[in-house]
This record gives C-alpha cells, sequence and structure tokens, in this order.
C-alpha cells in the first residue's frame, strides 16, 4: 500500500508539468503578440515623423511665398 501516496505526488507533479506547459504556451503567444505590437508601434512613430516632416516643410513654403 506504499504506491498510494506515490502515486498521489506522481498525479500532483503530472498536474503542475502540464500547467506549466500550458502557461508557458500562453506567454509565449502574448510575448508574440507584444512584439507585433511593438513593431506596428514604432513603425506608426514613423510615419508621424515624417508627416511632422512634411507639414514642417509645407509651412516653411507658405511662410516664404506669403511674405513676397
Amino acid at each position: 500500500m506504499l504506491w498510494r501516496p506515490y502515486s498521489f505526488i506522481g498525479v500532483i507533479i503530472a498536474g503542475l508539468i502540464l500547467s506549466l506547459i500550458f502557461i508557458n504556451s500562453r506567454y509565449q503567444t502574448i510575448r508574440q503578440n507584444y512584439q507585433t505590437l511593438k513593431q506596428q508601434y514604432r513603425a506608426q512613430i514613423e510615419a508621424v515623423k515624417l508627416q511632422q516632416q512634411k507639414i514642417d516643410s509645407l509651412h516653411q513654403l507658405d511662410i516664404q511665398h506669403t511674405r513676397n
């Protein structure tokens, strides 16, 4: 009858291992989503900077043409 406590411990350990596998899988998915969002954010920041440069250039042209 000594096997009963060991089988209970084995079931608990197996459950913990399965939980860790599931949690790791979720973590990897979330990590990948985060990386994708970070790349999209950086691309948007660059697009905004480019738009701001264009606006500044147009503003300078407007100033030049309104002075003449």
